[in-house]
């Protein structure tokens, strides 16, 4: 499937944050991941890459997956290391202006082509609730092993979320997509 990668900036409608810190060993899987990701033609994708002034070449790595990227990518300067907190907190206020953002971490990996569809296509199906999250699988690479079993329910700071938000004191029910 080839897309046009002619990317009009009014166009986009989700924002995926890449964060990355010293994460060569792993962002060229978190990018295959992401790049597999089938959308609509009416959802176009740019990538923030807010990368905490790595020691590593992790930004070059994801400079050479650019090339063949179906998507926009935009990387937001470091002149030095901030932390996690500010490099987050940079990220989310570059993707603020699109209807959703979604979050990747360098470190991490997205294992279904249709991982972003599902989340935009319940989102838009449930327009109360303003975020949605999925069930990660956890594996430790060091003794090769999931130290939760599959079944168990976790938390994610995964997933996507609508810029939109809900007055104060509402409840906002979370359910994970189809």
């Amino acid at each position: 499937m080839t897309r046009d990668t002619s990317f009009d900036r009014r166009n986009i409608r989700i924002a995926v944050v890449l964060i990355t810190y010293n994460h060569a060993a792993y962002v060229g899987q978190a990018l295959e991941g992401l790049l597999m990701q089938r959308v609509g033609k009416d959802y176009q994708v740019e990538v923030i890459v807010a990368d905490d002034h790595s020691s590593d070449n992790t930004v070059e790595i994801i400079r050479s997956y650019e090339a063949g990227s179906p998507f926009a990518f935009r990387y937001l300067p470091s002149e030095a290391n901030m932390g996690h907190v500010l490099n987050y907190r940079r990220a989310f206020a570059a993707a603020s202006e699109y209807d959703y953002v979604a979050l990747l971490e360098g470190d991490d990996y997205w294992v279904s082509p249709y991982h972003l569809q599902r989340h935009v296509d319940f989102l838009d199906a449930h327009r109360e609730c303003v975020l949605s999250s999925s069930r990660p699988y956890l594996y430790d690479m060091y003794t090769q092993r999931s130290p939760l079993p599959v079944s168990r329910p976790t938390t994610s700071r995964c997933g996507l979320s609508r810029r939109k938000t809900k007055p104060q004191g509402t409840r906002l029910p979370i359910s994970p997509p189809a």
